[in-house]
């Protein structure tokens, strides 16, 4: 029995390796499982993230035509106004003008 008890010992002691071989493996394939499925977490977290984010995005976008249109209007408003001011100050000057000239050779004092 001798030769075949050595030969059982090394087969018994190559299954004890194969089984903590395969437990390693198994805990190795766990942790890759754990992994994956905490990434696939944190990619569905961030594709959620970015689709708010391109959202805010394109309303701000909005925002931003819709104040350039407004900044557009206001300037042609002011530029009115100014040429409406330029206008106004050459009537009451030509107004000045002319009251005074009537005006000048007219003085009534009266005590």
């Amino acid at each position: 029995y001798s030769p075949l008890e050595n030969e059982i010992l090394e087969l018994q002691n190559k299954v004890v390796a194969a089984k903590q071989d395969n437990a390693s493996y198994i805990i190795q394939i766990d942790n890759a499982k754990l992994a994956a499925d905490d990434f696939r977490m944190k990619y569905e977290s961030e594709k959620v993230l970015r689709t708010g984010v391109e959202a805010d995005l394109l309303g701000l976008r909005r925002v931003l035509d819709e104040m350039t249109l407004s900044r557009s209007d206001l300037e042609m408003e002011i530029e009115g106004l100014k040429e409406e001011l330029e206008f106004m100050k050459k009537s009451h000057e030509e107004d000045m003008k002319a009251a005074s000239s009537g005006i000048s050779g007219q003085v009534n004092v009266e005590l």
